[in-house]
């Protein structure tokens, strides 16, 4: 796979990259490739020019990886800002082999994640703490914009397009959330 090859190559290089992925509307993605596993890639966020959380994408949805000129440009800014320092490992680590692997860890630290499913024709975004996790899916355990706790849907890996932590908006969003009610 070409793009498994780029995506470790700017991994090891420390370069940014632009990855598209398979589907109608779905967004690329922009951050630096920081690990590789058997089916996921873990990238630190760039977002306008601002290095804010980690983003993991299953590598089947992965259509093409860019890092050329205007990545180094992005790169030249960052550094700039001073934002380059903040491309660093998760403070919970995780491995990439499958899906378990990811939520495991952020789990059990009570990490809020961002798991989309956006090629479903109803893109689905859950924000929460993931628990229940089993081989094929995880619960989360999410709230909704008044930040108020709610259910604890299943989502199945095969659905999952991408996921998310470690942000300002989770960080701040959990302010205000709290603990998650005992189930």
């Amino acid at each position: 796979m070409h793009e498994r090859r780029a995506l470790r190559r700017a991994a090891v290089g420390r370069e940014s990259v632009c990855i598209a992925r398979r589907g109608t509307g779905v967004p690329r993605v922009y951050g630096f490739p920081l690990a590789i596993g058997r089916s996921l890639v873990l990238l630190r966020n760039v977002d306008d020019f601002d290095v804010d959380g980690f983003t993991v994408l299953p590598l089947r949805g992965v259509t093409n990886v860019r890092s050329k000129e205007y990545e180094r440009f992005v790169e030249r800014v960052l550094g700039d800002e001073g934002q380059l320092r903040g491309v660093h490992r998760p403070q919970h680590p995780v491995r990439l082999d499958d899906w378990v692997d990811v939520f495991s860890p952020l789990g059990a630290a009570g990490e809020i994640v961002i798991v989309e499913c956006e090629n479903d024709a109803d893109a689905d975004f859950c924000i929460g703490v993931g628990t229940g996790v089993s081989s094929d899916a995880v619960g989360v355990h999410q709230f909704d914009a008044k930040a108020v706790w709610d259910s604890a849907p299943t989502v199945r890996y095969d659905d999952i397009t991408r996921v998310r932590f470690d942000e300002r908006y989770t960080h701040v969003f959990g302010r205000y959330v709290g603990e998650p009610p005992a189930s």
